[in-house]
C-alpha cells in the first residue's frame, strides 16, 4: 500500500518507549547481517527504521534484515523497539522491500486517506468494508 495509507493512529502507535541499547535489533543484525562489512549496530538500524538511511549500502542492509526476519519478529520490533508499522512501512518504500509476508503483515495498518475512493464516507460503517 502507499505510505499515505499508514499515516494514522493504529499505524503510528508505538507501546512503549525504544529500549536504550536496542538489544533486539543488535541481535536481529548479527544473525541476519553476520558476515556483512560494517554491519549496523542495533542503534544504527534503528535509526535506519526510524529515521532513513544514508545510502545504498544502507538501504541494502536494512532490505536484506527486513526480507530475511521470521514474520513473528514483526510485532516484536513493535513491542520491543518502539517501531511503528509506519517506520517499517516507510523503511520498506525507501529500501524496495517488496516480501509477502511482511506486506500482508504491513497491509493490516493500513487505512485509505480521507477522500480516497475507498475511504470511509460519512455515515458509513466499517462492517460494509471489505
Amino acid at each position: 500500500m502507499p505510505l499515505p495509507w499508514f499515516d494514522n493512529p493504529g499505524a503510528r502507535h508505538v507501546f512503549r518507549p525504544p529500549d536504550p541499547e536496542h538489544r533486539l535489533l543488535g541481535l536481529l543484525c548479527g544473525k541476519h547481517l553476520a558476515g556483512w562489512q560494517d554491519r549496523p549496530t542495533g542503534t544504527e538500524m534503528f535509526r535506519y527504521l526510524t529515521s532513513g538511511t544514508d545510502s545504498e549500502s544502507d538501504q541494502l542492509m536494512v532490505s536484506e534484515l527486513l526480507s530475511d526476519i521470521n514474520h513473528e519478529m514483526y510485532p516484536q520490533l513493535r513491542r520491543q523497539d518502539a517501531i511503528s508499522a509506519w517506520h517499517l512501512a516507510r523503511a520498506c518504500h525507501e529500501c524496495d522491500v517488496k516480501r509477502g509476508r511482511l506486506s500482508w503483515w504491513l497491509n493490516q495498518f493500513a487505512r485509505p486517506p480521507a477522500g480516497h475512493p475507498g475511504s470511509l464516507r460519512q455515515g458509513q460503517s466499517t462492517d460494509t468494508m471489505n
